[in-house]
């Protein structure tokens, strides 16, 4: 009896060894799931932050090369708005001194249109006299 005392004992000191092991093992298997799940988070976060970063960094290269190319188109359309406003200023420039010839023709025109009819008034009132001294004599 007392052999299978001693018996029972030993096997209940063996279970009570692979206990207490398997709960050490199950808390190393915990803490390791741990610190896994914490490294893998931390990797995800990572992981995550760098391709926002990434996103950002694409969106603000889109935005500056959307940018330059409307700077571009910009400048070819100032450039050519300027030609027009020369070729226009040049125009303009034309036809006002194109008015102002006429207007200073004109002008001439004008007197000696009055000068013709003063000498064309003088000479009738000659012509009127001459008439009439013609009738008195």
């Amino acid at each position: 009896h007392e052999e299978e005392m001693d018996v029972l004992a030993k096997g209940m000191e063996s279970l009570r060894s692979k206990h207490a092991r398997t709960r050490k093992l199950i808390k190393l298997r915990r803490g390791l799931l741990f610190v896994g799940a914490i490294f893998l988070g931390v990797g995800v976060l990572t992981l995550v932050v760098s391709r926002e970063h990434q996103r950002r960094v694409d969106v603000a290269d889109g935005i500056a090369t959307f940018r330059e190319a409307e700077t571009k188109a910009n400048a070819k359309t100032i450039a050519k708005l300027s030609g027009r406003r020369d070729v226009l200023g040049r125009k303009v420039g034309d036809t006002e001194g194109t008015m102002r010839y006429l207007v200073n023709r004109n002008e001439g025109i004008d007197a000696s249109i009055e000068e013709l009819e003063a000498e064309i008034e003088r000479v009738d009132m000659r012509h009127l006299i001459d008439v009439a001294e013609l009738q008195r004599c």
